[in-house]
């Protein structure tokens, strides 16, 4: 019941920062002479936290075929994420120079993060 509750809660908070993300940024305006530096440098970033975020999975996938635990069911959420990541399909070119692209971005590599600690440490193995 407790994990249901957890992912739940992963879920709701997601939904709710994506929206604020987006409603904040739709009033920016992205134009001028440094426009085109500044989505170049968002989109940029987002695909560093991309890069981290397939670090991350690809370590959690790696150590647990290295101790014979892969459990595709909790994977299930990280490879989802990595999935749904908006570095690859969000665009730097409308209304706010990609802010909300790296913003969103940063999130989302920020819970791929945890959930990908959480699932290496309750596999951890005492026992050698």
């Amino acid at each position: 019941m407790q994990r249901r509750s957890t992912s739940s809660w992963i879920l709701a908070f997601l939904i709710g920062a994506v929206t604020a993300i987006g409603a904040s940024t739709r009033a920016l305006a992205c134009s001028g002479p440094h426009a085109s530096e500044s989505m170049a440098q968002n989109t940029m970033l987002a695909w560093i936290f991309w890069a981290v975020g397939g670090v991350a999975v690809l370590a959690v996938v790696a150590l647990s075929l290295l101790r014979h635990s892969l459990d595709w069911r909790r994977l299930r959420y990280v490879l989802g994420l990595m999935i749904l990541h908006p570095a690859p399909w969000m665009r730097s070119t409308t209304g706010d120079c990609g802010q909300d692209r790296w913003l969103a971005s940063a999130l989302i590599t920020a819970v791929i993060v945890v959930l990908a600690a959480r699932h290496l440490w309750s596999h951890r193995r005492w026992d050698s």
